[in-house]
């Protein structure tokens, strides 16, 4: 029943994961290599170009609606938010149910 959702769910947690990973692994390689973020401005941009687009993408995986009740799965308020939650903090719908 709610298939197409989940699979969008996995889709842009998955993506966060990767960009935040692949982020600090690639300035970690390119400062142990000798480069210097602070002199390359094409590497500079570039960086920070890959974390605003990995905060973004952390964003809307925040605020990604939940497939029953249709409000944020993640969080009730600001302040009331679930990194890992196992189900839906309205609802009660189990994460990855049909």
């Amino acid at each position: 029943m709610y298939e197409k959702q989940w699979r969008a769910y996995r889709w842009l947690r998955n993506t966060v994961a990767v960009l935040f990973s692949t982020y600090f692994l690639s300035w970690g390689a390119y400062v142990a290599l000798g480069g210097d973020v602070r002199r390359d401005r094409t590497a500079g941009f570039a960086s920070v170009c890959w974390l605003l687009f990995a905060i973004l993408a952390a964003i809307l995986l925040s605020y990604w609606r939940c497939p029953r009740c249709r409000k944020p799965f993640h969080r009730t308020s600001m302040l009331n938010y679930e990194f890992f939650p196992r189900k839906c903090l309205h609802c009660g719908l189990e994460k990855f149910s049909h």
